[in-house]
Formats: structure tokens, C-alpha cells, sequence
């Protein structure tokens, strides 16, 4: 009901300017057992959530163009992934000193791995999916047609 729900929301609702992803995730976690626990865990959901997870990385996988990735976006691919693992391994780090986790390194892949799935269909909504240079210059071109 979320899924089909946020997308919805999002476009009827022209204050709520945030992607479907995120108010998704987000009214998971609020129907969640950890908030309201209006949704349970049960046997259906425990098999579907990994499926999900895997849809939705694959997803984020077919939008990207590996042809496009050589020279220099290809480096700047590499060190948009190399700082946010370093943080990630620091956030596991802290995770693990704290007792919450005995797997730092597991933690690390799971922050990083999981913020494609979330990041490209962001850029999807906001229609930069497809710019060259990002959102600093699509908005420069709104202000200044040619």
C-alpha cells in the first residue's frame, strides 16, 4: 500500500517535495515495528524485503551507462564511491567500539551499496539522470537559455 501510495502522494501533493524513494523508506520505518509496528515482520515480508532490496539495486544498475565511464568521470566515479566507503567503514567502526555490531566491514558494504538504490532514482525524479555535469549546471541552463 506505501508503494503504491508515495508515488502518488508525491505528485498530488506539490508541497511534499521529496522523491517516492524516500517517503517510502520513511513510512516504512514509521509502520514498522520499530516506530508504530503497524506492519509485522512475518514470513512473507522476511522473503520479499532481500527481493526487494535486489530489484531495487538492480534498477539503479540499468541506469547506468558503462560507456560513459572512462577518463574522467570514471575517476570521479571511483572517488565518489572510495570517500563515502571510508566514511561507512568509520561508521562501522563506531558501531562496532559502541557494541551495536560485530561486523564493521558488513556494515560498510550495507551503507554503501545501498545508497545507488536510493541516490539514482532520486536523480530520476529530479530529471539529472541523463545531464552530462550534474545538477549545478542544469540549473545554470534554466537561467541562462541559449
Amino acid at each position: 500500500m506505501v508503494a503504491f501510495l508515495a508515488p502518488l502522494v508525491v505528485r498530488l501533493i506539490p508541497v511534499v517535495r521529496v522523491p517516492s524513494p524516500l517517503l517510502e523508506i520513511v513510512a516504512g520505518v514509521v509502520l514498522g515495528p520499530s516506530v508504530l509496528a503497524v506492519v509485522e515482520v512475518d514470513a512473507p515480508v522476511e522473503v520479499l524485503s532481500p527481493l526487494g532490496l535486489a530489484f531495487l539495486l538492480f534498477l539503479a544498475g540499468l541506469e547506468i551507462e558503462v560507456q560513459r565511464l572512462r577518463g574522467r568521470p570514471l575517476q570521479l566515479a571511483v572517488g565518489g564511491y572510495v570517500l563515502p566507503f571510508a566514511l561507512a567503514i568509520g561508521v562501522g567502526l563506531a558501531l562496532s567500539a559502541a557494541g551495536f555490531t560485530s561486523a564493521p566491514l558488513l556494515v560498510a558494504i550495507v551503507l554503501s551499496a545501498t545508497a545507488p538504490g536510493l541516490v539514482v532514482p532520486v536523480l530520476k525524479d529530479a530529471g539529472q539522470i541523463e545531464s552530462a555535469r550534474g545538477p549545478e549546471h542544469q540549473a545554470r541552463r534554466d537561467e541562462h537559455p541559449p
